[in-house]
């Protein structure tokens, strides 16, 4: 009992199970720290590894073999099938099989002697480009605040967006430029329209889903109706 009483005089801290207790407690502490250490640098280390496996994956794609279409005997003819093409389609198909069969037959028309693929990858690229600007193009002159494409008739506005393209005003060429012109005055971005709504629009997204829910309609006499309906606009924005 005295043995106890003893103990319990002696100061805590000098105990000897209390400072195993104190040892234990450091140790733990550290543990604590090392193993925040450890899943900081797990997530940093994987971190690194999906850099070095993104930058593995864009090197792949940079040696991917390709052919330098600018200036190649292939550019001039590819240039007016796009051209062309461009007011009737103006996004190329994915994939695009008229493109394909264009490419095919010019090789062998040509003598061109390549690896096909390779050939049809750079094809696509170098058309992917061209449509773009094409576009841009066509966008800046539906746009323009300076010329008012509001106020033209159909075939004049069909000339004025795609005579560069193109001097054959088919049937869908027409269809294509009465589909632009009715998606412009839709969304209020003719010159005319400006002032009285802004224009926030992805201008190119929103005019393909709008010209795949028009082309989706079956009535057979849409087409004549679209383009009343669109010299009627005309007739009203002119008087604006």
């Amino acid at each position: 009992m005295y043995e106890d009483s003893q103990n319990s005089a002696v100061p805590e801290e000098n105990r000897p199970e209390s400072q195993d207790m104190f040892e234990s407690q450091e140790n733990n502490a550290a543990l604590v720290h090392a193993c925040t250490g450890c899943i900081e640098n797990n997530e940093l280390l994987r971190t690194i590894l999906q850099e070095l496996r993104d930058l593995k994956k864009s090197l792949n794609v940079e040696k991917e073999p390709r052919m330098v279409i600018e200036n190649s005997p292939i550019e001039a003819p590819i240039m007016e099938y796009l051209k062309k093409n461009f007011p009737k389609k103006i996004f190329l198909g994915d994939p695009d099989l008229e493109l394909k069969a264009k490419v095919i037959s010019l090789i062998q028309s040509l003598g061109i002697k390549c690896d096909v693929p390779v050939m049809l990858r750079s094809i696509n690229k170098y058309s992917s480009r061209k449509y773009v600007d094409f576009r841009r193009q066509t966008k800046s002159k539906l746009l323009s605040t300076q010329k008012d494409a509001g106020v033209l008739c159909i075939q004049d506005l069909g000339r004025y967006l795609f005579k560069k393209f193109t001097p054959d005003l088919n049937t869908k060429v027409e269809q294509t430029t009465i589909v632009l012109r009715a998606f412009c005055h839709e969304k209020k971005l003719l010159k005319k329209h400006h002032a009285a709504e802004p224009t926030s629009v992805d201008f190119w997204a929103d005019f393909k889903a709008y010209r795949v829910a028009l082309e989706e309609d079956e009535d057979p006499l849409k087409w004549d109706k679209l383009r009343a309906r669109e010299e009627r606009r005309i007739d009203r924005y002119v008087k604006l």
